[in-house]
C-alpha cells in the first residue's frame, strides 16, 4: 500500500495546491476521500489522475473566465455569454 501511496504523491501535492484554501479541515476531508477512492479502485493512479483533472478544471475555468471578463471590461456573466456565442 505504501508503494501505491508514494506513486500518488505528485498528484496529491498538485491537487492540494489546486484546491481552494477556504477551510483547511474541509480540504483535508476532500483530499482524504480522493485518496480512499484511489486506493480502493482497480487503478489508483488512473483514479487519482481523474480527480486531479477535475480539480484542475474546477479551479482553472473560473480563473480563465475572470481573465476574459477583465480583458473585455465586462462582468463574468457577460464574458461567459460572449465566449458561448463564439463557440462553433
Amino acid at each position: 500500500m505504501f508503494e501505491t501511496l508514494e506513486k500518488l504523491v505528485p498528484r496529491f501535492e498538485e491537487m492540494e495546491q489546486a484546491l481552494p484554501n477556504n477551510n483547511s479541515e474541509d480540504k483535508q476531508k476532500d483530499l482524504g476521500q480522493v485518496i480512499i477512492n484511489a486506493i480502493s479502485s482497480p487503478d489508483p493512479i488512473r483514479s487519482m489522475n481523474g480527480s486531479l483533472d477535475a480539480t484542475r478544471k474546477g479551479s482553472s475555468v473560473p480563473k480563465m473566465m475572470n481573465c476574459v471578463a477583465l480583458s473585455l471590461g465586462v462582468t463574468r456573466n457577460v464574458a461567459e455569454e460572449i465566449l458561448a456565442s463564439m463557440v462553433v
